[in-house]
């Protein structure tokens, strides 16, 4: 899950944009290619969480 703390960013995923601001929350799931834009002037802070199950690698290789 990222959540926006400053900034806003335009979040696309799967075929649809949906612009995020500061305090909302959005989920990336792990197989689904992401893209986010910063469409404005001010720097984007983002906050990211990782809901895995114990003892899983934080990442995959392919």
């Amino acid at each position: 899950m990222l959540t926006v703390q400053k900034g806003s960013i335009a979040h696309r995923s799967a075929g649809c944009t949906e612009k995020v601001s500061p305090g909302s929350s959005f989920i990336k799931q792990g197989s689904v290619p992401l893209s986010g834009v910063n469409e404005g002037s001010e720097p984007i802070e983002l906050h990211l969480t990782y809901l895995k199950p114990k003892g899983t690698p934080l990442r995959y290789a392919a």
